[in-house]
């Protein structure tokens, strides 16, 4: 082993307490600056997600407003006028006819108004047809598929031995219209 003499204990000594404060003066500050840049660039990747989040939900939002904006104008060009009812009640039979169902009555019932909306009334029309199950389903499918704006608010089938296999379903059936009003 080697022996060290005074100043070179002295000189490792100074080394050491130099070397700490440079860790300490110089480092260290570096190190906490290094991990409180850590910190906030994770904040920033949060913020950033959220941020997409945003954007993702805006574009929903946007595409939202834009189908809105269809359904209006698709519902301005279809609601029919009050002029059109025997009109409507006409396509309601060839609705009917078309899917095999018989008409066994059909009336307009007063026009009620179920909105807010000036001049926008449902028009309740009274139905009773007969025909097999089956095309009664085929028939709301086809009334789905129409351009009429209509709720099916009341439906009740009835199947008894004089007409089985057929049922008989009476409904109301309410096409939205809409009319002048006067000044």
């Amino acid at each position: 082993m080697f022996k060290l003499y005074k100043k070179e204990k002295i000189l490792v000594i100074i080394t050491l307490v130099l070397s700490a404060l440079l860790w300490f003066g110089l480092c260290w500050p570096r190190i906490r600056l290094i991990n409180k840049l850590k910190g906030q660039l994770t904040d920033l990747e949060v913020l950033t997600e959220n941020n997409l989040k945003l954007v993702n939900e805006m574009a929903n939002f946007e595409r939202l407003i834009e189908r809105m904006k269809k359904d209006s104008i698709y519902l301005a060009q279809n609601l029919r006028k009050k002029e059109d009812i025997p009109l409507l009640l006409n396509e309601l039979s060839r609705i009917s006819e078309k899917n095999d169902l018989e008409v066994v009555n059909i009336k307009a019932l007063e026009p009620i108004t179920k909105y807010d909306i000036k001049g926008l009334k449902g028009l309740p029309i009274h139905l009773e047809a007969e025909g097999r199950f089956f095309s009664l389903g085929e028939f709301f499918k086809e009334l789905d598929k129409s351009s009429l704006v209509a709720s099916i608010d009341d439906l009740k089938i009835e199947s008894d031995k004089e007409i089985s296999p057929r049922v008989k379903a009476v409904m109301t059936i309410t096409v939205y219209i809409f009319t002048e009003e006067k000044k």
